[in-house]
């Protein structure tokens, strides 16, 4: 995944078409590149290879936010920054990312919807666990024990009314410093930033970083170690095997209500929800 950029619309709108940078995922097996500096983290370190206690405390705190026993697994690596594992040799490239370093872990985030939306740019601390629960207090629904994050009423303007449709982009790969780099480029969504709210200071609280895991949190408001998509690929310990997240496009890994759960449950099944992935692990 990399750095995902969530944007929400709310209302009734057109929105401008947009190109997301293209991620290869594949879980690495094998590390054969001597040359590679990474660091482990686990338990047992030694002083000269382990990073400060805050910055090490602080990964470990991000591994357990994703931890959940018989996927997950037992050795969790985190590169030096700037850096990837890589496996020599590989025609398809297939490398492990998923980082908490900032190109990978600070996250843009913009919410847009005329009568629902205030404007303006905010640097209070967010996370992808915030976005379900903002858009559940929109929809006038009651917050699920499931959910972790908090509803952001920053971004919300008082009304009795409902909107009668909400849209949720995510754009995977997208940087945070894009936003900024790009304007010319992106004037549909640099007119979203400029005229809804936007979170200059979310993050991903978690670890690894990855597509299945960050789309699972967004639209479940709930920790990795809730919802249970730990990663792309996935232990499974009753087949001893690995496995995507998604198998055979069934959610059956997925073990917290999703936001369109909650709405297709209040509406009593007449509500449309659509979703449209390029893989199985986006949609």
């Amino acid at each position: 995944m990399g750095t995902l950029l969530s944007f929400i619309l709310v209302g009734s709108l057109t929105f401008g078409q947009a190109e997301s940078d293209t991620e290869l995922d594949h879980t690495q097996d094998s590390i054969g590149d001597k040359s590679l500096h990474w660091t482990l983290q686990a338990e047992i370190q030694s002083e000269n290879s382990s990073p400060p206690k805050t910055q090490r405390q602080k990964h470990l705190e991000m591994f357990a936010r994703a931890y959940y026993p018989g996927r997950s697994g037992q050795i969790m690596l985190v590169p030096v920054e700037g850096e990837m594992v890589l496996e020599p040799d590989d025609r398809q490239y297939r490398f492990m990312h998923g980082s908490p370093w900032t190109y990978d872990a600070k996250i843009p985030l913009v919410f847009f919807g005329p009568r629902f939306i205030r404007q303006g740019l905010w640097m209070e601390p967010v996370v992808q666990q915030d976005i379900a629960p903002t858009l559940a207090s929109m929809l006038d629904l009651s917050k699920p024990a499931s959910m972790t994050g908090r509803a952001l009423s920053t971004a919300l303007l008082e009304t009795n009314s409902l909107p009668r449709a909400i849209l949720l982009v995510v754009l995977d790969g997208m940087r945070s410093d894009y936003l900024d780099r790009y304007t010319s480029e992106m004037p549909t969504i640099t007119r979203l930033r400029h005229d809804g709210s936007s979170f200059e200071n979310t993050r991903v609280n978690y670890l690894p970083t990855l597509t299945s895991v960050g789309h699972a949190t967004i639209v479940t408001g709930a920790d990795p170690k809730i919802h249970g998509i730990a990663a792309n690929t996935m232990f499974d310990h009753v087949s001893g095997r690995s496995t995507g997240a998604y198998p055979d496009y069934s959610p059956a890994n997925l073990m917290a209500l999703t936001l369109g759960d909650l709405w297709n449950l209040r509406t009593h099944g007449r509500s449309v929800i659509i979703a449209q992935g390029t893989t199985a692990r986006a949609t």
